[in-house]
């Protein structure tokens, strides 16, 4: 076999395993968002901005899909991702949920930002706009206290979950 051949035959295989990788991240992602969505002011017209910025793709129902979802391995991650963010904090619920779970969650949420485990570090690699500095952080904490009183360092012993 010619090495042109070879080369050829090479990048077909290639593009085949590649549609197919392609068209596997498709079945296991899903590409859709649920319909529900929360309109109102969560925090401030300075905060909710940075909210949809560095949270809403995996807080809420308002996930922007990413063209590498379509790989599998990124598929089920991103998936996965998504899926326990939703579960954990879902900002399209939240005209739904009463002030004490709104403060709550706030608590746990600013926790986690000024332990820098939100954003997740594999989520801000790739999403640089998703990175917050310490300004915002400390803007989202004061609009947190104004808005739900959730006071700077408060955590409540019910927001850990077992395996925190």
């Amino acid at each position: 076999m010619t090495r042109k051949r070879l080369l050829t035959w090479l990048g077909g295989v290639l593009l085949v395993a590649f549609l197919l990788a392609w068209g596997i991240g498709e079945l296991t992602y899903p590409s859709t968002n649920p319909p529900q969505r929360y309109d109102g002011q969560i925090l401030s017209s300075v905060s909710d901005p940075v909210l949809r910025q560095a949270c809403f793709d995996c807080h809420s129902n308002e996930t922007h899909h990413p063209w590498y979802r379509h790989l599998p391995l990124a598929a089920l991650l991103i998936g996965s991702d998504i899926s326990e963010g939703r579960e954990n904090l879902n900002f399209s619920d939240w005209g739904q949920m009463d002030a004490e779970r709104h403060r709550k969650l706030l608590t746990k949420a600013l926790r986690e930002l000024r332990e820098g485990d939100m954003p997740p570090l594999q989520y801000r690699l790739l999403h640089p706009k998703a990175r917050l500095d310490t300004q915002q952080i400390a803007q989202i904490a004061q609009d947190a206290e104004t808005v739900y009183r959730v006071q700077p360092g408060q955590v409540d012993d019910h927001d850990h979950d077992s395996h925190d």
